[in-house]
């Protein structure tokens, strides 16, 4: 059985249009991809877990353990520099988030374009 192709007709451009205008919690862009993808490929979740991957508006989640010998000042130091990996990663997320999200939104000249969030806070979980 023949699968469709995405980019194949301006009917498909509509279906993510309207997706993308109908998500109001989707910051990055990529909800619309996801539910467009899962619509044609129902078993397929490669999109649905690129898209979870490349997800840069939420907030991080530091998990550091914490040995019992190491201080205070220590494992404060250690959070720090965990933290300061993943904002790095989340700041690198742009350019992979791009090249998912290329060619699926037609924007006409005079139409702002929406930029994404960079969340470059750390929440550590109690």
């Amino acid at each position: 059985e023949p699968r469709p192709n995405p980019t194949s007709s301006s009917s498909d451009y509509s279906k993510i249009d309207e997706l993308i205008t109908s998500a109001d919690n989707d910051k990055d862009g990529l909800l619309a991809i996801e539910e467009f993808s899962a619509t044609i490929f129902p078993d397929d979740n490669r999109v649905r877990e690129a898209a979870r991957l490349l997800r840069s508006s939420r907030p991080i989640f530091l998990r550091v353990p914490r040995p019992v010998e190491l201080s205070d000042h220590d494992y404060e130091r250690k959070k720090q520099e965990k933290l300061s990996v993943l904002c790095h990663r989340s700041i690198s997320l742009c350019l992979g988030r791009g090249m998912l999200t290329m060619g699926t939104h037609h924007a006409l000249s005079a139409e702002q374009l929406v930029i994404p969030e960079i969340v470059l806070a750390g929440r550590v979980p109690p």
